[in-house]
């Protein structure tokens, strides 16, 4: 398929666009948002998130006393 080798895409995602573009047009072809909406499902308040955010920008794993990598 010469729309594979010109744009570098692998076949299966050519073809399933393809598909999905015969049977629905160019509505089922638009992007779509994706990830979840922001601040949907969260477990730690803004203030929480903010602060660890800057405490791993901040500062290295070691530094944090932490066992782990990021």
């Amino acid at each position: 398929m010469q729309i594979v080798s010109v744009t570098g895409l692998s076949y299966p995602t050519v073809h399933g666009v393809i598909d999905r573009f015969e049977v629905g047009g160019y509505a089922a072809i638009r992007p779509a948002l994706r990830g979840s909406i922001r601040r949907d499902g969260r477990v730690l308040s803004a203030t929480q998130d903010e602060t660890i955010q800057r405490l791993i920008i901040d500062k290295r794993p070691e530094q944090q006393k932490m066992n782990l990598s990021l």
